[in-house]
C-alpha cells in the first residue's frame, strides 16, 4: 500500500506523490528506490510486485503520472487496473519499453528510452487503483528509482504554459488545464506552433504593419481634418500596441483593454471614412459619430473577433454615407433644376429619367475621382477577405495584410474626394444668389 503525500505550493489543489507505508521511503522524496520492494521468486522467471494507491475523491480530472528510471536497461512491464489487482490477461493499462496499450485516448506513454519509461493515465477515475510491475526474479544487478504522482497538468505544461484549475458546476470536482504561450500548443503546451525565429519575425509583421495607418493620418492632417487624424493615429497606435502585448514583446496596458481598444478604434477608423465622405455640416456630423461610437463600442465589447463584424461595419459605414448623401441633397435641392415630375409613361418618361441619371452622375463626377473610388473598393474588398481567411496557424500573415490594407483602403477614398467639393457649402452658396437676386433699392434724392 501507498500513502498519499500533497506537495508543498501544488499548482492545483490535489496535486500529490505517493510512497510505500512500511517506512522504508522517505516522505520528502517523490521516488523511491524499487528494488528493495520487488517480490524474489525462485520458482518462476517472473514476479509480480504490487502498488495500491487511492485517487481521492474530487480529483476525477486529475492524471496518474509514474516514471521508473534504472541504470540499466528496463525489463519491467506495468500493469494498471482500477479496483483489483491486474495479470497477463485482466488490466487496463499496460506498458513497456517497447509497446503500450495505446489504443486508449486517456493513457500516453511518453520519453521512454531502453532505460527510462514515463507514462500518464489521464482523468483516473476516483478510488483505488493497482499498479502491478512485473520483473525478473533477479533484480540484484539493476538500480532503479520510481514514482508515482497526481497530477493536475501534464508536465506542468512543459514550462511553456500555466497550469489553472477550475471546478465543475457541482463543485464537488476539480479540473486543470494549461494555457499555453503564443508559441506553443496542445494540451500540455508540448507542440512547438512557431520556432523562435519565426516568431520575432511574426512580431515584427504584426506590429509594423499598423505604421500603414500614416497614409489616412497624413491625407487628414494635410487637409486640417484633425479629428479625422487623431482617429486614423491612434487606431495605428492602440492596434501595434494590442499587438505588442498579444505576441508576449510588451504590454502597457491589460490584455482585454489594449484589444478592446484596437477593435474599437480600427471599427471607427472605417466608419469615420465614409462618414468623412459625406460633405454635411458639423452638427449632423457629430450626431452621427456619437451614434457610431455607441454602436461600435458594442461590437468591440461584446464580441471582438467576430468574422462578422468587418460586414456590419462596412454597412454601419455605408449607411452613415448615405445619410449624409441625404442630408445633403435635402439641403441642396432648391437650386438644383431637377426634373418637376416623372412621367409614368414609359416611352414619354426615358426622357426625364435619362436627364435625372446625367444630373446625379454629373454629382457624382464632381465630387470624387473615379480612379481612386475604384482602388479604395478593392482594397477595401481584399481587407474583408483577409479577415474572413485568418486561422491559427496563418493569423499573423492575413491579419497584417488586414492591417495594410484597411488603412490603405481608407487613404483611397479620402483621395477619391475633390477639395474642392470640402470647401463649398450649398447653403452659402444659396445665400449668395439669394442676396443677388435681390432687388437694390434706387438712392433717394435729398
Amino acid at each position: 500500500m501507498t500513502m498519499r503525500v500533497p506537495k508543498r505550493s501544488p499548482s492545483v489543489p490535489f496535486e500529490s506523490y505517493y510512497v510505500p507505508t512500511d517506512g522504508t521511503a522517505s516522505l520528502e522524496d517523490s521516488h523511491f528506490y524499487l528494488e528493495q520492494f520487488l517480490s524474489n521468486s525462485s520458482h518462476e522467471q517472473f514476479a509480480w510486485t504490487y502498488f495500491f494507491l487511492d485517487v481521492p475523491q474530487g480529483s476525477a480530472g486529475a492524471l496518474i503520472h509514474v516514471q521508473l528510471k534504472s541504470d540499466k536497461d528496463l525489463n519491467y512491464e506495468l500493469y494498471s487496473k482500477y479496483g483489483g489487482l491486474p495479470s497477463n490477461d485482466t488490466w487496463d493499462y499496460y506498458a513497456s519499453r517497447t509497446s503500450s496499450s495505446n489504443g486508449s485516448v486517456f493513457f500516453s506513454l511518453q520519453n521512454s528510452t531502453d532505460s527510462d519509461m514515463d507514462l500518464s493515465i489521464f482523468y483516473a477515475k476516483e478510488g483505488t487503483w493497482c499498479f502491478g510491475v512485473k520483473h525478473p526474479s533477479d533484480t540484484a544487478n539493476s538500480q532503479t528509482y520510481m514514482s508515482i504522482s497526481l497530477q493536475g497538468c501534464h508536465r506542468n505544461c512543459n514550462q511553456k504554459g500555466v497550469c489553472h484549475s477550475s471546478v465543475d458546476e457541482s463543485g464537488l470536482t476539480f479540473y486543470s488545464f494549461c494555457t499555453c504561450d503564443r508559441d506553443h500548443g496542445g494540451f500540455d503546451c508540448s507542440d512547438e506552433l512557431v520556432s523562435p525565429n519565426g516568431h520575432i519575425w511574426q512580431s515584427v509583421f504584426l506590429i509594423a504593419s499598423n505604421g500603414a495607418a500614416i497614409l489616412p493620418a497624413f491625407w487628414a492632417l494635410r487637409q486640417k481634418a484633425f479629428a479625422e487624424w487623431i482617429l486614423y493615429t491612434s487606431s495605428g497606435i492602440s492596434s501595434a500596441l494590442y499587438h505588442s502585448c498579444d505576441v508576449g514583446t510588451w504590454c502597457i496596458l491589460s490584455f482585454r483593454v489594449l484589444q478592446f481598444l484596437d477593435f474599437w478604434l480600427s471599427f471607427m477608423a472605417v466608419v469615420g471614412t465614409f462618414i468623412y465622405m459625406a460633405t454635411i455640416d458639423e452638427v449632423s456630423k457629430r450626431a452621427m459619430h456619437t451614434a457610431v461610437f455607441i454602436l461600435t463600442a458594442l461590437l468591440a465589447a461584446t464580441g471582438a473577433t467576430r468574422s462578422a463584424n468587418i460586414g456590419i461595419v462596412i454597412a454601419i459605414g455605408s449607411v452613415g454615407l448615405l445619410m449624409g448623401w441625404l442630408l445633403e441633397f435635402s439641403t441642396a435641392r432648391r437650386f438644383i433644376c431637377w426634373p418637376s415630375r416623372i412621367n409614368l409613361n414609359m416611352p414619354q418618361s426615358w426622357p426625364s429619367l435619362r436627364t435625372l441619371f446625367q444630373i446625379t452622375l454629373e454629382m457624382v463626377n464632381k465630387r470624387f475621382r473615379w480612379i481612386f473610388l475604384l482602388l479604395g473598393f478593392m482594397t477595401l474588398s481584399f481587407a474583408a477577405i483577409s479577415w474572413k481567411l485568418e486561422s491559427n496557424n496563418n493569423y499573423w500573415i492575413w491579419h497584417s495584410i488586414w492591417h495594410i490594407t484597411i488603412y490603405t483602403s481608407s487613404f483611397f477614398f479620402l483621395c477619391s474626394m475633390r477639395v474642392s467639393t470640402r470647401n463649398s457649402s450649398p447653403e452659402s452658396n444659396y445665400e449668395l444668389t439669394r442676396q443677388d437676386s435681390m432687388p437694390r433699392s434706387e438712392p433717394r434724392e435729398t
